[in-house]
């Protein structure tokens, strides 16, 4: 066996091996599923239509098939239902006006009260003539473009509100007021300053808060936020986290902060529950500040400016360890990493497989775009 390649031996239990190509780094977020119109047809109608296909009309585009059944007589306007008239003479291949889009887009949507003539479908229930009723506990009004919520109404008693995708620039009074809320997302918007959170309705009982993509730069105060599970700030301009310093839960488990300005891991320390932590694609050079995490399974640290792998002492409950593109040039480190079961170290400058055998339960290596030299055929057979 070549020298450089000791502790090879040690790999049995190893189901992938990647050296040439990387692994995805982890799977996307789910996208939203998208809506599903069918037909449905009798057997004896099956049957009897190929009879009748030289007198079938021409097939209507999808597009005319919506329009058809939308009732006019409800529209949020005169103009608007003047609008979709007009989008159901459109033929095939022309496209909606700007104006045309932006009508039918309210008129499915349902953004505004009395909507719908009779009911529109709210966390699986009929609200009676209106968008939403005063039971409804779940408001999902992703992809809307709003630029602000003047239009909307919200629900006292909502626990989960979804603002993705949408125009907002700055937070509502109506939905800081609301008390009884456990999920805010607000996803992909231009938020620039949310320190009104830090004065919210729902901060003792919020468990989940996104602000995933926006152009946030600094964190909002958090003390008060002590049911907080779940907090995501990834895609933002965030250059610190001493901020988190503040947070007063301790039953936080997931913390993301991917993609923003960081330059030093701190001020997490006190998370003893956190199970997750996202943090690529910073400024970071050094794995410091996590002692105390000895719940955490899964850190994520690709695309940083990492030269030496230390400060993993603490993670004995760790299972997946992403350092892609980073500047290591060795694998020493993992030594109390034993129940490491993933580890991702592609594109970095690492010569040599070492410390293998400290790490009996690990399943996944990926070391492609790397400088080995070779793999001895040994590894090649068990893997």
């Amino acid at each position: 066996m070549n020298a450089k390649m000791s502790g090879l031996d040690a790999l049995g239990s190893v189901e992938h091996i990647a050296t040439f190509h990387a692994l995805p780094r982890r799977p996307a977020f789910g996208s939203r599923r998208p809506i599903l119109t069918r037909a449905l047809f009798s057997k004896k109608q099956k049957q009897a239509a190929p009879s009748k296909l030289k007198d079938t009309p021409p097939k209507q585009s999808f597009l005319s098939g919506v329009v058809e059944a939308l009732d006019f007589a409800e529209a949020r306007s005169t103009n608007d239902a003047k609008l979709i008239y007009q989008a159901k003479q459109k033929k095939k291949g022309q496209r909606l006006s700007p104006e045309e889009a932006r009508a039918l887009r309210r008129k499915v949507g349902g953004t505004a009260n009395n909507y719908f003539k009779e009911w529109v479908d709210v966390k699986g229930k009929y609200a009676e003539k209106g968008y939403i009723s005063g039971e409804c506990e779940e408001l999902d009004l992703t992809g809307s473009h709003l630029p602000d919520l003047s239009a909307v109404e919200l629900p006292d008693n909502l626990k989960a509100l979804d603002l993705t995708r949408n125009r907002l620039r700055s937070l509502d009074t109506r939905l800081l007021a609301l008390a009884g809320l456990h999920t805010l997302t607000l996803r992909q918007n231009i938020l620039t300053d949310v320190s009104q959170l830090g004065s919210c309705a729902f901060r003792a009982v919020l468990k989940e808060l996104i602000l995933h993509d926006n152009q946030i730069k600094d964190i909002p105060a958090l003390s008060d936020f002590t049911s907080l599970q779940r907090l995501e700030l990834s895609y933002n301009q965030i250059q610190s986290l001493q901020p988190l310093q503040s947070l007063g839960s301790t039953g936080l488990t997931d913390l993301y902060v991917a993609n923003n300005a960081i330059q030093k891991i701190e001020a997490v320390h006190q998370f003893t529950n956190l199970r997750l932590l996202e943090l690529g694609s910073n400024k970071i050079r050094n794995i410091t500040g996590l002692e105390g995490l000895t719940n955490l399974q899964e850190l994520w640290l690709g695309r940083n400016r990492i030269a030496e792998i230390n400060g993993l002492d603490s993670l004995m409950a760790l299972r997946i360890l992403s350092l892609q593109s980073n500047r290591l040039t060795s694998m020493a480190g993992l030594a109390h990493c034993s129940l490491l079961e993933e580890l991702y170290l592609s594109h970095n400058g690492i010569q040599c497989l070492q410390g293998l055998e400290s790490l009996p339960k690990l399943r996944v290596l990926d070391v492609s775009s790397n400088q080995l030299e070779q793999l001895d055929d040994e590894l090649v057979s068990k893997s």
